[in-house]
């Protein structure tokens, strides 16, 4: 009610509300419209919000979320539900098609398949494995071809706590296919046998991708030491 009584306020005195967004969400919409891309692979999508902020930015493209938690799982389908264009897995991406253990963290999205490391912890004390929960893991080259995704462009979102080497391992039939690329990528080691940010990128780079920008994820809030970033990496050809 008193949203109403707002706009109707505004509406007299012929003041228009317009939506601020913060230039890293403003420069991701960018490239996603720049790019012409209609489908979004959020591998590591936790309960959801990411997608749900794409649509909020305008993207009306098809989404493909994979969140193996079940917990989490469900928190994602229910937030997908009404939106016949956002697709949901309950399974995690990696580099063979196994089943495997996840680590639980007590505020759930620092869980991972990797053990956590202390300097992690000691950033970020909810980050701390409480229990472990069975999981199914698929490759993204298995499963590309249920998706419908041929003659698409695609924008991939990998965003899995230390594994994001693991999943590019398992796409690489069919990375070619992939357009851009938003990976989490770490500073300092948080997670057992994680690949940092500089192998990651030449990594990423011999994809064929380029490097375009970073979006600040995690950082220590006392030392503010940057652990964490999102590398934006495009393909090359496109550039």
């Amino acid at each position: 009610m008193l949203k109403k009584i707002i706009e109707l306020i505004l509406k007299r005195l012929d003041i228009k509300l317009i939506r601020y967004h913060n230039s890293d969400e403003s420069r991701l919409i960018s490239i996603i419209n720049n790019n012409n891309i209609d489908v979004v692979i959020d591998c590591g999508a936790n309960n959801g919000l990411y997608s749900q902020s794409l649509r909020g930015l305008g993207y009306k493209g098809k989404i493909i979320s994979f969140e193996p938690i079940k917990k989490v799982f469900e928190e994602l389908q229910n937030r997908s539900k009404n939106d016949n264009n956002w697709f949901v897995n309950h399974y995690a991406l990696g580099d063979k098609n196994e089943d495997s253990t996840i680590n639980i963290s007590n505020n759930l999205s620092s869980s991972s398949l990797l053990n956590i490391k202390e300097k992690h912890i000691s950033s970020e004390p909810d980050s701390k494995v409480v229990r472990t929960e069975k999981i199914q893991v698929k490759t993204f080259s298995s499963v590309f071809n249920e998706f419908n995704l041929r003659e698409k462009s695609i924008f991939f979102k990998i965003d899995v706590q230390g594994y994001e080497e693991k999943v590019l391992n398992g796409s690489e039939d069919v990375i070619d296919r992939i357009d851009v690329l938003q990976v989490e990528l770490s500073l300092v080691n948080l997670y057992d046998q994680s690949l940092l940010l500089t192998d990651m990128i030449k990594k990423i780079n011999n994809y064929g991708f380029e490097l375009v920008g970073f979006i600040p994820v995690f950082w220590d809030k006392q030392s503010q030491h940057m652990l964490q970033v999102d590398g934006i990496f495009i393909r090359s050809n496109l550039l």
